[in-house]
This record gives structure tokens, C-alpha cells and sequence, in this order.
């Protein structure tokens, strides 16, 4: 595990175009005999292995894609892609994979139900759970429960982070587009300095009157112009809109549309808003939580529980979540400081990988008999 997370880290690969990341996935889990194995949605990749026993068919989900990030080259497998980066620890998700996957094609005779094995693409995007969803993931066999492991930086190695109910919000990614009417350039109007007036007239109506938390809606990505002497004839703003549901996240969007339509009233200027969801919120079941902590407690009594769930993370997993009982959580990587996710410091030491693993086998071994006796 430790020797393909470092592979996997040092060949980073962008949301749908994780084209050797798929290769090698599809080429691992053949050759360790894992059965019916496929490549779907673009670059994803599954397979199943059925046991020799009756049970429980579980589905494990692991992201593949990294992030456009700069990494330091100080490790011994730093990114070999300049401007990409496995920076939300979905090399060492594909590594625990994997290995999971070898175990029990191993151990077939002593494994009871059968095992789906998911490698989402492009998670940190888009998400491609839908489109994966639709090529079958979820029939023959049909799974009883999905589990998701996530790598945090925010509590330690041997901290296992979860809780029941909602663990990532609802998202929308929103764009604003401001641009000049064409052939009518007025050098007097800059649809830059018109779009920051717009998100902070945005931010400030948010905070005083719908009265949501000020990250609900952050614009990361800004683009438009071509040097720093002319001005713009168009600007574009990226955004991510994070809600509890769709009703508070079109009560929001239809405040700015309002807002839109009063700058457009008084200014010669076009701005189109878009939004498209995608994520919905996702929620842990409550019979799974209690299940998992009870047989962590049982089967892996070192492991320390916290309820300190990143919350912001968005995550499509919940498209799989809606359909069948799941369980995410966090587990720890920190070793001596805090890990910040999907920044370049989020750097960390694959000798940490058994546990993490054990942490996942423990349930895909012995949860389903938990879960019997929950219910």
C-alpha cells in the first residue's frame, strides 16, 4: 500500500483526466483477481469480489483525482506533475483500497457477501457519482451498505472523526459573468471592480439579512483581462454555494438574481448568473454509526473517536447515500501539527497506512454482524 500511495502521489492527475490512475487501478485489481472489473464514467473504475459465504454486499468508495496545486519537492515522491498535487489524501483512499481488495481476494473462502470495490473521478469538481451510478454500481448485486473513508489533516493519526446525521452540506457551484455590451465598450465601466462591488454587496446582504454563515457562498476562482493597462471586456467569478437543502440554496440565488437585476437597471452592463448542484447534503445513518463505533470498540480498541467531521466538505458520495444506508468518516493523519486539506501542506507519511487501513477492514469484516443486532 505504502509503495502504490506513493505512486499514485508522485503521478497526480486532474478531475477527468486520471487516465494512467484509471490504467493502473484497472490493471491492480485485475491481476489480484478481483472480478468484473470496469472502466465507467470517463476515467472511474469498479469491481466486485464475491465471497465463498452468504451476506451482506458492501460498497467501498475511494476518490482518485487530485488538485491543481504546487508541491514542494522535498519528499522522496513529490509530485512529478508540475501545478498538480494529491492535496484531500486520495492516493492513500485508492492505496486502502487496494489493499482491502487483496486481502480478501486472498481470503475468499472465509469472506461471507461480496464486495464492490468504486474509484470516483474528478470528486473535487464536478463529482461523478451520478454518472456512476448510472453505469450499475449500485445493481448486481445490489449493495446493503457503502462505507467512505476520508484523510483529514484536523485530528490525529489513530483518530477516527464521525457522527450520525448530515456530514457535508448541500453545494451549488455558482458563476457570474460580467461583461461589457458589445460594441458599446465604455472605458468608464470595468466589469472587475463592478464584480467585487457585486460580491461584497452579496456577502454583506447574506450576513445581514438571511443571516447564514459567511462561508456560505466563497468565490475562489476569478478570470478575465488580458494585462494590467487594459481594462477587461469580460470577467468571470467561480463560486461554491454551500446550504443545509435546494429550498435555502434558491432562497440565496434568487437574492442575487435580485440583486443582479438592480446593478443592471442603473449601469450598462451584462451579468449572467448560472448555478448547477453539485452535491447533495450528506447524511451518515444512525444504525451505521452506532454500529461502527461498537465494533471499533470491539475489534480495534486503540482507535480514539472524535466528532470533529470536516462539515464543509463537499461530497457527492451522498448521491450513493440517498439510495442505500452509508457511513463516512474521517480518520487522522496528523502526526505533530495540524494538516491543513487541499493546500500544499498537506503532506503525509505513508507508514500511517495500516492503521488507516485497519480501520476500514475492521468494518467491511465484521459491521454487517453489528448492524444485525442494531436492528
Amino acid at each position: 500500500m505504502m509503495e502504490i500511495r506513493e505512486y499514485f502521489h508522485a503521478h497526480p492527475e486532474s478531475g477527468h483526466h486520471e487516465f494512467d490512475t484509471c490504467k493502473t487501478l484497472f490493471q491492480e485489481l485485475t491481476l489480484m483477481g478481483v472480478s468484473d472489473v470496469k472502466i465507467i464514467a470517463g476515467t472511474g473504475v469498479t469491481g466486485i469480489i464475491h465471497g465463498s459465504h452468504p451476506g451482506s454486499v458492501l460498497l467501498l468508495r475511494a476518490a482518485i483525482d487530485a488538485l491543481p496545486l504546487h508541491e514542494s519537492p522535498n519528499s522522496a515522491y513529490a509530485s512529478l506533475t508540475s501545478g498538480l498535487m494529491h492535496a484531500s489524501g486520495h492516493d492513500g483512499e485508492m492505496a486502502m483500497l487496494l489493499g482491502i481488495a487483496k486481502i480478501f481476494c486472498k481470503y475468499k473462502k472465509q469472506l461471507h457477501g461480496s464486495i464492490r470495490f468504486v474509484f470516483e473521478p474528478a470528486v473535487s469538481t464536478t463529482g461523478s457519482a451520478l454518472k456512476m451510478i448510472d453505469a450499475g454500481i449500485l445493481y448486481g448485486p445490489k449493495p446493503d451498505i457503502s462505507l467512505s473513508c476520508r484523510f483529514t489533516g484536523a485530528v490525529p493519526l489513530g483518530t477516527v472523526a464521525f457522527q450520525d446525521g448530515k456530514v457535508s452540506p448541500y453545494a451549488d457551484l455558482i458563476t457570474l459573468t460580467i461583461s461589457q455590451p458589445e460594441n458599446q465598450l465604455d472605458p468608464t465601466i470595468n466589469p472587475l471592480n463592478i464584480g467585487n462591488k457585486l460580491l461584497y454587496t452579496i456577502h454583506e446582504t447574506l450576513l445581514g439579512h438571511i443571516n447564514v454563515a459567511p462561508d456560505t457562498l466563497i468565490f475562489n476562482h476569478v478570470y478575465g483581462g488580458t494585462t494590467a493597462t487594459i481594462i477587461p471586456e469580460k470577467t468571470t467569478f467561480e463560486g461554491v454555494l454551500r446550504t443545509s437543502s435546494p429550498n435555502t440554496s434558491h432562497h440565496i440565488i434568487a437574492a442575487i438574481n435580485d440583486m443582479i437585476q438592480e446593478i443592471m437597471k442603473t449601469t450598462p452592463i451584462n451579468i449572467q448568473l448560472h448555478s448547477h448542484p453539485i452535491a447533495s447534503a450528506l447524511s451518515n445513518d444512525k444504525a451505521l454509526c452506532a454500529a461502527a463505533k461498537k465494533t471499533w470498540q470491539e475489534h480495534l480498541p486503540t482507535l480514539q473517536f472524535s466528532t470533529l467531521i470536516d462539515k464543509r466538505r463537499i461530497d457527492d458520495f451522498s448521491y450513493i447515500a440517498e439510495q442505500i444506508p452509508s457511513f463516512t468518516y474521517d480518520i487522522g493523519v496528523r502526526t505533530d501539527h495540524d494538516l491543513p486539506i487541499n493546500t500544499s501542506s498537506f503532506i503525509w507519511e505513508s507508514s500511517g497506512l495500516k492503521l488507516i487501513c485497519t480501520s476500514l477492514l475492521t468494518l467491511v469484516q465484521y459491521l454487517p454482524e453489528y448492524l444485525s443486532a442494531e436492528t
